[in-house]
Protein backbone atom coordinates (compact mmCIF):
# COMPACT_ATOMS: atom_id res chain seq x y z
CA UNK A 1 0.00 0.00 0.00
CA UNK A 2 1.14 3.31 -0.64
CA UNK A 3 1.71 6.31 1.61
CA UNK A 4 -1.31 8.49 2.17
CA UNK A 5 -1.75 11.16 0.06
CA UNK A 6 1.74 10.43 -2.40
CA UNK A 7 0.23 10.25 -5.13
CA UNK A 8 -2.86 11.60 -4.77
CA UNK A 9 -1.47 15.02 -3.50
CA UNK A 10 -0.66 15.34 -7.30
CA UNK A 11 -4.20 16.04 -8.38
CA UNK A 12 -5.45 17.10 -4.66
CA UNK A 13 -6.37 20.02 -5.40
CA UNK A 14 -8.09 19.52 -8.78
CA UNK A 15 -10.40 16.68 -7.36
CA UNK A 16 -11.95 18.77 -4.71
CA UNK A 17 -11.56 21.95 -6.79
CA UNK A 18 -15.83 22.57 -6.08
CA UNK A 19 -15.20 22.58 -2.51
CA UNK A 20 -16.21 25.18 -0.63
CA UNK A 21 -13.04 25.88 1.53
CA UNK A 22 -14.31 29.92 2.14
CA UNK A 23 -17.49 28.90 3.12
CA UNK A 24 -16.12 26.27 5.50
CA UNK A 25 -13.29 28.61 7.17
CA UNK A 26 -16.22 31.43 7.74
CA UNK A 27 -18.14 28.32 9.81
CA UNK A 28 -15.20 27.54 11.86
CA UNK A 29 -14.64 31.73 12.02
CA UNK A 30 -18.12 31.77 13.53
CA UNK A 31 -17.14 28.91 15.86
CA UNK A 32 -14.30 30.43 16.90
CA UNK A 33 -16.22 33.74 17.42
CA UNK A 34 -19.19 32.03 19.25
CA UNK A 35 -17.33 29.84 21.54
CA UNK A 36 -13.99 31.63 21.56
CA UNK A 37 -13.91 35.69 21.13
CA UNK A 38 -10.87 36.50 21.73
CA UNK A 39 -9.00 33.82 19.62
CA UNK A 40 -6.45 34.75 17.13
CA UNK A 41 -3.99 32.19 16.81
CA UNK A 42 -5.12 28.45 15.44
CA UNK A 43 -2.81 25.02 14.74
CA UNK A 44 -4.59 23.01 12.48
CA UNK A 45 -3.78 19.84 11.91
CA UNK A 46 -3.88 17.89 8.78
CA UNK A 47 -3.23 20.93 7.16
CA UNK A 48 -3.09 19.84 3.40
CA UNK A 49 -2.23 21.98 0.88
CA UNK A 50 -3.20 25.01 2.81
CA UNK A 51 -6.35 26.51 1.36
CA UNK A 52 -8.77 26.51 4.53
CA UNK A 53 -5.53 28.48 6.26
CA UNK A 54 -5.31 30.45 3.98
CA UNK A 55 -9.29 31.46 3.96
CA UNK A 56 -8.67 31.66 7.63
CA UNK A 57 -5.94 33.84 8.00
CA UNK A 58 -8.00 36.38 5.66
CA UNK A 59 -10.84 36.23 8.07
CA UNK A 60 -7.36 37.69 10.65
CA UNK A 61 -6.22 34.89 12.26
CA UNK A 62 -2.49 33.60 12.23
CA UNK A 63 -2.45 30.13 11.42
CA UNK A 64 -0.01 27.39 11.96
CA UNK A 65 -0.45 24.35 9.32
CA UNK A 66 0.87 21.03 10.15
CA UNK A 67 0.76 17.99 7.54
CA UNK A 68 2.76 14.50 7.40
CA UNK A 69 2.63 14.39 4.11
CA UNK A 70 5.61 15.94 2.26
CA UNK A 71 3.79 16.36 -0.86
CA UNK A 72 0.56 18.19 0.80
CA UNK A 73 3.14 20.37 2.78
CA UNK A 74 5.32 21.29 -0.72
CA UNK A 75 2.01 22.33 -2.36
CA UNK A 76 0.68 24.49 1.03
CA UNK A 77 4.23 26.04 1.18
CA UNK A 78 4.28 27.11 -2.64
CA UNK A 79 0.50 28.57 -2.20
CA UNK A 80 2.31 30.71 0.77
CA UNK A 81 5.09 31.60 -1.68
CA UNK A 82 2.40 33.35 -3.62
CA UNK A 83 1.14 35.56 -1.46
CA UNK A 84 2.02 39.28 -0.52
CA UNK A 85 4.85 39.57 2.60
CA UNK A 86 1.80 40.16 5.01
CA UNK A 87 -0.50 37.58 4.25
CA UNK A 88 2.97 35.30 4.62
CA UNK A 89 3.26 36.80 7.79
CA UNK A 90 -0.24 35.09 9.52
CA UNK A 91 0.38 31.59 7.51
CA UNK A 92 3.40 29.04 8.23
CA UNK A 93 3.45 25.15 8.06
CA UNK A 94 5.56 22.62 9.27
CA UNK A 95 6.08 18.86 8.76
CA UNK A 96 3.99 16.47 11.98
CA UNK A 97 1.74 14.05 13.04
CA UNK A 98 -1.13 14.96 14.58
CA UNK A 99 -0.38 12.21 16.67
CA UNK A 100 2.96 12.91 17.81
CA UNK A 101 4.17 16.28 16.99
CA UNK A 102 5.53 18.86 19.56
CA UNK A 103 5.61 22.27 18.93
CA UNK A 104 7.26 24.91 21.18
CA UNK A 105 4.23 26.72 21.48
CA UNK A 106 0.71 27.29 22.35
CA UNK A 107 -2.56 28.38 20.38
CA UNK A 108 -5.97 29.55 20.95
CA UNK A 109 -7.89 26.76 19.14
CA UNK A 110 -6.63 24.02 17.32
CA UNK A 111 -8.11 22.44 14.64
CA UNK A 112 -8.30 19.11 11.80
CA UNK A 113 -10.87 19.43 9.02
CA UNK A 114 -11.55 17.41 6.39
CA UNK A 115 -12.30 14.52 8.00
CA UNK A 116 -8.71 14.45 9.38
CA UNK A 117 -9.09 12.94 12.82
CA UNK A 118 -11.44 9.81 10.49
CA UNK A 119 -8.00 8.98 9.47
CA UNK A 120 -7.33 8.46 13.53
CA UNK A 121 -8.61 4.43 13.26
CA UNK A 122 -6.76 3.17 15.78
CA UNK A 123 -8.19 3.73 19.44
CA UNK A 124 -5.02 4.90 19.97
CA UNK A 125 -4.40 7.33 17.29
CA UNK A 126 -7.43 8.81 18.46
CA UNK A 127 -6.67 9.00 21.55
CA UNK A 128 -3.01 10.28 20.77
CA UNK A 129 -4.75 12.83 18.48
CA UNK A 130 -6.60 14.42 21.32
CA UNK A 131 -3.64 14.67 24.01
CA UNK A 132 -1.63 16.30 20.72
CA UNK A 133 -4.16 19.28 20.50
CA UNK A 134 -4.46 19.36 24.20
CA UNK A 135 -0.89 20.30 24.79
CA UNK A 136 -0.91 22.62 21.94
CA UNK A 137 -3.92 24.26 23.71
CA UNK A 138 -4.38 27.05 26.00
CA UNK A 139 -6.39 26.80 29.00
CA UNK A 140 -10.19 27.52 27.81
CA UNK A 141 -9.04 27.13 24.02
CA UNK A 142 -10.59 25.04 21.39
CA UNK A 143 -10.38 22.13 19.85
CA UNK A 144 -12.79 22.21 16.75
CA UNK A 145 -12.87 18.79 14.03
CA UNK A 146 -15.26 17.19 11.97
CA UNK A 147 -15.77 13.62 11.47
CA UNK A 148 -17.32 10.66 9.93
CA UNK A 149 -20.48 10.09 11.93
CA UNK A 150 -21.09 6.36 12.78
CA UNK A 151 -24.90 6.68 12.95
CA UNK A 152 -25.19 7.77 9.38
CA UNK A 153 -22.57 5.32 8.13
CA UNK A 154 -24.37 2.52 9.11
CA UNK A 155 -27.04 3.56 7.93
CA UNK A 156 -26.38 4.75 4.64
CA UNK A 157 -23.79 2.68 3.65
CA UNK A 158 -20.43 4.23 1.59
CA UNK A 159 -21.05 3.32 -1.81
CA UNK A 160 -18.32 3.14 -4.73
CA UNK A 161 -17.77 6.87 -5.98
CA UNK A 162 -16.44 8.25 -9.43
CA UNK A 163 -15.67 11.58 -10.15
CA UNK A 164 -13.79 13.03 -13.38
CA UNK A 165 -12.31 16.49 -13.59
CA UNK A 166 -9.51 18.40 -15.70
CA UNK A 167 -8.14 21.49 -15.99
CA UNK A 168 -5.21 23.10 -18.21
CA UNK A 169 -2.49 20.60 -17.05
CA UNK A 170 -4.32 17.43 -16.22
CA UNK A 171 -7.46 14.95 -16.89
CA UNK A 172 -8.33 12.95 -13.38
CA UNK A 173 -10.75 9.84 -13.16
CA UNK A 174 -10.93 8.84 -9.67
CA UNK A 175 -12.62 5.75 -8.40
CA UNK A 176 -13.24 5.54 -5.09
CA UNK A 177 -14.21 1.73 -3.68
CA UNK A 178 -14.88 1.42 0.18
CA UNK A 179 -15.77 -1.73 2.09
CA UNK A 180 -17.27 -1.45 5.21
CA UNK A 181 -15.80 -3.10 8.62
CA UNK A 182 -18.74 -2.20 11.28
CA UNK A 183 -16.56 -4.61 13.98
CA UNK A 184 -13.72 -1.58 13.43
CA UNK A 185 -15.73 1.44 13.30
CA UNK A 186 -13.69 1.75 10.24
CA UNK A 187 -14.50 2.32 6.02
CA UNK A 188 -10.78 1.19 4.13
CA UNK A 189 -11.57 3.20 0.92
CA UNK A 190 -9.40 2.26 -2.30
CA UNK A 191 -8.44 4.78 -4.33
CA UNK A 192 -7.60 4.31 -7.87
CA UNK A 193 -6.87 7.64 -9.77
CA UNK A 194 -6.28 7.50 -13.89
CA UNK A 195 -3.86 10.72 -14.37
CA UNK A 196 -3.75 11.69 -18.20
CA UNK A 197 -1.03 15.28 -18.10
CA UNK A 198 -2.22 17.41 -21.14
CA UNK A 199 1.37 18.88 -22.28
CA UNK A 200 3.30 15.79 -22.23
CA UNK A 201 0.27 13.10 -23.24
CA UNK A 202 2.03 11.17 -20.46
CA UNK A 203 -0.66 8.67 -18.50
CA UNK A 204 -0.25 7.30 -14.56
CA UNK A 205 -2.32 5.73 -11.85
CA UNK A 206 -2.35 5.84 -8.33
CA UNK A 207 -3.49 3.31 -6.02
CA UNK A 208 -3.92 4.55 -2.15
CA UNK A 209 -5.74 2.65 0.69
CA UNK A 210 -7.08 5.07 3.12
CA UNK A 211 -8.22 3.39 6.67
CA UNK A 212 -11.62 5.69 8.03
CA UNK A 213 -13.02 5.66 11.25
CA UNK A 214 -16.19 6.57 11.83
CA UNK A 215 -17.33 8.28 15.23
CA UNK A 216 -20.20 8.33 17.70
CA UNK A 217 -21.15 11.46 19.99
CA UNK A 218 -20.93 9.31 23.30
CA UNK A 219 -17.42 7.95 21.88
CA UNK A 220 -16.39 11.74 21.82
CA UNK A 221 -17.73 12.88 24.94
CA UNK A 222 -15.87 9.98 27.19
CA UNK A 223 -13.00 10.69 25.18
CA UNK A 224 -12.91 14.34 25.54
CA UNK A 225 -12.75 13.72 29.35
CA UNK A 226 -10.62 11.59 29.52
CA UNK A 227 -8.13 14.14 27.92
CA UNK A 228 -9.26 16.57 29.40
CA UNK A 229 -11.69 18.59 27.48
CA UNK A 230 -15.48 19.31 27.71
CA UNK A 231 -17.92 18.69 24.50
CA UNK A 232 -19.71 21.99 23.99
CA UNK A 233 -21.19 21.53 20.68
CA UNK A 234 -21.90 18.32 18.74
CA UNK A 235 -23.41 18.85 15.30
CA UNK A 236 -23.37 18.95 11.84
CA UNK A 237 -20.70 20.34 9.88
CA UNK A 238 -21.57 23.08 8.07
CA UNK A 239 -25.56 23.37 9.14
CA UNK A 240 -25.65 23.04 12.92
CA UNK A 241 -28.73 20.76 12.62
CA UNK A 242 -28.75 17.98 14.98
CA UNK A 243 -26.81 14.92 14.73
CA UNK A 244 -28.74 12.02 13.57
CA UNK A 245 -28.73 8.98 11.12
CA UNK A 246 -28.73 11.27 8.33
CA UNK A 247 -25.65 13.17 9.31
CA UNK A 248 -22.34 11.63 7.67
CA UNK A 249 -20.35 14.26 8.93
CA UNK A 250 -20.27 15.85 12.49
CA UNK A 251 -18.48 18.64 13.94
CA UNK A 252 -17.02 18.86 17.54
CA UNK A 253 -16.17 21.89 19.41
CA UNK A 254 -14.06 21.38 22.70
CA UNK A 255 -13.10 23.32 25.35
CA UNK A 256 -9.83 22.72 27.00
CA UNK A 257 -10.14 22.23 31.06
CA UNK A 258 -7.70 23.98 33.14
CA UNK A 259 -4.10 22.57 34.03
CA UNK A 260 -5.19 20.81 37.19
CA UNK A 261 -6.42 17.38 35.44
CA UNK A 262 -3.19 17.03 33.58
CA UNK A 263 -1.42 15.10 36.62
CA UNK A 264 -4.64 11.88 35.16
CA UNK A 265 -4.18 12.12 31.48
Amino acid sequence: MSRVFAGYARAYDLIYQDKDYAGEAAYVGRLLRRFHPAAKTLIEFGSGTGRHALHLARQGYKVCGVDRSEEMLARAKARRAALSSGSRRVMRFVRGDIRGVRLARRFDAALALFHVMSYQAADEDLRAAFLTARRHVREGGLFIFDAWHGPAVLAQRPGVRIKRVRDGRMEVLRRAQPVLFPDRDAVEVKYQLRIKWKTTGKREEVRETHLMRYVFAPEIARLAQDCGFKVLSAVEWLTGRPLGRRVWSACFVLRRLGAGIDAGI
